[in-house]
């Protein structure tokens, strides 16, 4: 009866193992800052809606799970080049805005209220978007995804590179 028991308990836990919960893709790209001379945060995020300061995007019409949305930071000190790859895990299935900000100038953003807000970039800062939606399937990566970060923060405000 006990080697019955441990058997069954064996095939549950392989059965759920098993499960895809939706939760195993994986959004891979490169983000294009400006060629200046300047160091600060990368914030990158994935929205499912388009944000609603971002109609100055092109296109754009209307290492993460402490936040609630994708996003990944990459530190001044890792960015060695004006291409910085960034990879984001266990992204949910769906449909997703790509939104970059190269945190240079002061204030700086707040991790405190990442989760609500993101990084949204002050004056001086760079942002940028992607052009298209990138679609996250289930259990599948998503690989070349391009964000230009060309859009220097006027009075909060972005203005034409």
């Amino acid at each position: 009866m006990r080697e019955k028991i441990f058997f069954l308990g064996i095939i549950f836990y392989i059965i759920i193992l098993s499960v895809d919960y939706g939760l195993a893709s994986t959004i891979e790209g490169v983000v294009k800052l400006p060629s200046i001379n300047a160091k600060g945060d990368l914030y990158i995020s994935f929205e499912q809606e388009p944000q609603e300061n971002s109609s100055f995007l092109p296109g754009l019409e209307t290492e993460s799970s402490e936040f609630s949305r994708p996003m990944v930071i990459i530190k001044a000190e890792e960015i060695k080049s004006d291409l910085v790859a960034f990879k984001i895990e266990n992204v949910k299935p769906g449909d997703y805005w790509g939104y970059a900000t190269w945190d240079i100038a002061e204030p700086y953003c707040s991790y405190s209220n990442l989760a609500e807000i993101g990084c949204p970039g002050f004056a001086g800062d760079y942002v940028g978007g992607t052009k298209e939606q990138v679609v996250v399937p289930e259990d599948n990566d998503v690989k070349d995804v391009y964000i230009e970060c060309k859009y220097r923060l006027v009075e909060n405000k972005p203005t034409q590179p």
